[in-house]
Parts: structure tokens; sequence; C-alpha cells
């Protein structure tokens, strides 16, 4: 900062300088002519009067006398002198306004150097402004970059103990049930029992570790999306096909209602996978000899598909709950329904990625309302 106040204090102190000079150089400029036009006026008088040099010199230089000036301003009435420019009036004129020029111009070089140097600080300013804005950018960035990293570390570590916890209690079934099935100090039946539960346990960790990888792979980013137009319909008849089987188990009917035909933009296989584990879920929690009811219509820019089954209802505490990985309500351990627990979690997942919506209308005690929206065709 003294630098630069010193820089400035520099040039402005030049352009004094400079108009001084201007100023000098003016001042003796009129000298010089009033000297010249003086020296004329003298030649003239001895060239064209009877009197002597000594005479005319000793005019010049007496003192000035009132009567004699009064007497000057009379004749130059007389003859109209007073109305004609003379030689040193002009110089005069040309003395005055050479120095108000200098004056003005000096005075305007300041003020444009001011001006100038006012501009270049604010551009400075500017750029220290944007630079220390992007310095905090970088930090703020780096800041949340570590916490994200921070994050994912205490997410591997719960992921972890989450997957260790619900693999340790089929595990330990399956141990014990082969035990079991294997043993002599057990009747046939009762072996054969084991050996049935064996497989309902295998087929629970074939289930949990499937979700698992497909979880995985979207967390890591491992799969790429890839939306694209396809027909509702045919997305829905594809979803029902891969479960009819289930439905036909428990007698469960699966009524689709579309009155007009949608097209919609999404990743055929994964939106196929959520909206089939949504419906997997609600044939799970359906009564034998019900319905279940897939409704679509279409928004201003999304489709909206509900999922409405007639089974026991999803508890008010249990709403904001149902979409953790693992999490298997209340009722679910009561009746011993199968499920791994990554069912919704894996089908709200699915759907975010492609940012769109899962919610579930809650309907309890009279079955649940699972609603989904998908974006219409572009």
């Amino acid at each position: 900062m003294g630098k630069r106040s010193s820089k400035i204090l520099i040039i402005s102190l030049l352009i004094l300088l400079f108009s001084g000079g201007l100023l000098f150089w003016n001042y003796q400029s009129f000298q010089t002519g009033f000297r010249e036009n003086q020296a004329y006026l003298l030649g003239k008088l001895i060239e064209e009067s009877s009197l002597s040099e000594e005479q005319v010199i000793r005019i010049v230089n007496q003192e000035t006398d009132e009567a004699q000036i009064e007497t000057g301003q009379l004749l130059s009435e007389k003859y109209g002198l007073l109305n004609k420019e003379t030689t040193q009036q002009n110089l005069i004129q040309k003395y005055t306004i050479k120095n108000l020029l200098i004056t003005i111009t000096t005075v305007f070089l300041l003020i444009g150097f001011f001006i100038f140097h006012l501009k270049r600080l604010r551009k400075e300013q500017i750029l220290v402004d944007n630079q220390l804005t992007e310095q905090t950018e970088a930090i703020t960035l780096t800041q949340l970059q570590l916490q994200k990293k921070s994050k994912e570390v205490d997410d591997i570590k719960s992921s972890i103990t989450e997957i260790a916890h619900q693999l340790k209690t089929p595990i330990s079934s399956l141990k014990l049930s082969m035990e079991i099935a294997l043993s002599e100090n057990y009747s046939v039946d009762e072996r054969q029992d084991f050996k049935k539960q064996a497989e309902i346990q295998i087929n629970k960790l074939d289930l949990m570790l499937d979700g698992l990888v497909k979880i995985s792979q979207l967390e890591a980013d491992l799969i790429s999306l890839s939306p694209q137009q396809y027909s509702l319909e045919k997305l829905l008849e594809k979803v029902v096909n891969g479960l009819i089987m289930s439905a036909i188990e428990k007698k469960i009917e699966i009524e689709v209602i579309q009155t007009e035909a949608i097209d919609i933009f999404v990743d055929i296989k994964w939106t196929r996978e959520a909206l089939g584990n949504i419906l997997e879920n609600a044939i799970k929690y359906s009564p034998t000899d019900s319905k279940i009811r897939i409704r679509c219509s279409s928004l201003v820019k999304y489709a909206l598909i509900e999922i409405i089954d007639q089974g026991p209802g999803i508890a008010k505490e249990e709403l904001s709950l149902i979409y953790q990985r693992f999490y298997r309500g209340q009722q679910t351990v009561e009746t011993e329904i199968e499920g791994s627990g990554v069912g919704l979690f894996l089908a709200r997942k699915i759907i975010e990625e492609q940012h769109d919506a899962l919610m579930v209308k809650n309907q309890y005690p009279q079955g649940s309302n699972f609603q989904i929206t998908l974006p219409l065709i572009k």
C-alpha cells in the first residue's frame, strides 16, 4: 500500500511540475514578446519623431503622470485607438488564454489519472475478491469432500456391521438345521423338517446376497442407468408375469388398471427390478384370496403407478423406517414372513437414482398403497 501511495504522489508531482514548466515557459514568452514590442515602439518613436534618442528614453523612463495619462486617453478616444487591438493587448490575451489552457489541462490530467487509478484499484479489488471467493469455494469443497469421505467410511463400517448382523441369524439357523438333518439322533421326519428349514435359510441368504450385490453396484456407480422410451403397459406386463406364480400359490388376483397408452422414459431393467420388489412385497403381505390392484394414470410430466394391496398395512411409526436397509416390520417378525429387508431399500434407491419418487399412502390397517412416479416420454 505504501509503494502504491508513493507512486501516485510521484506521478501527481510530475504532472504539476510539467504544468509549472509550461506556465513558466508561457511567462517567458510573454516577457520576450513584451520587450520586443517595447523595443519596436522606441525604435519607431526615434525614427519618426524629431526627438533625440536621449529625449525619448528619458520620456519613457520618467514616472507616470496623472495629467499625461488623462491626455493619452483623450487622444486614444479621439483617434479610436481604444477600439483597436494593440500588440500589447494581443500579447496579454494570448498569455492569459495559454495560462488558462495549461491550468485546465493540468486539472484534467490529474482527474484523469485519479479516475484511471481508481478503476485500476477497482479491477484489482474485484480480482482479489474473485480469488478469495475461489479459495473459499475450494476450501468449502475440500471440507465437503472430507465430510463425504468421512461419511462414506462411517457408512461402510455401518454397512459391514449390518451385513454381519443380518447374515449371522440365517447362517446360525442353517448350521443348526444342517447339523440336525445330518444327525442320526433324530427321526427321519425330524431330519426332513430341518432339511427343509435349511433350504429356506439358503434361499433367504441367496435373496439377501443378491440384493446386497445390486445395492453395492448402485452405490459404487458400477451400474450406469440408461433411460429410454418404453411402454408402461409392457413394463408392467413383464413385472406381473415374473411374479404371477407367487400370486397364484396364494390365490391372489392381480388387476392392472390403465385407461390410456402411456410411454415412459426410464431404465427398463432396473425399473422392472424396483417395481418387481414392490409387487413382491405386496404379495408377501397380502392374505390368501385377496386382490392387488395396479392403477396407472398420466399426470402433467409424470406417470403415477399405484400398487394397492389388502394386507395388514403399515403402522404409522414404521412409515419412515420401511425403506431402511435390512429393516423388517414388527408384523413381519410376528408372522414369520420370509424376506431379506433389502427389497424396498433397493426399490427406492433405483427410483431415486432416476430422479423419480416412491411413497406409501397410509391406509393402516386396511392395506398399503405404494405410489411411484416415473417420467413421461420427453
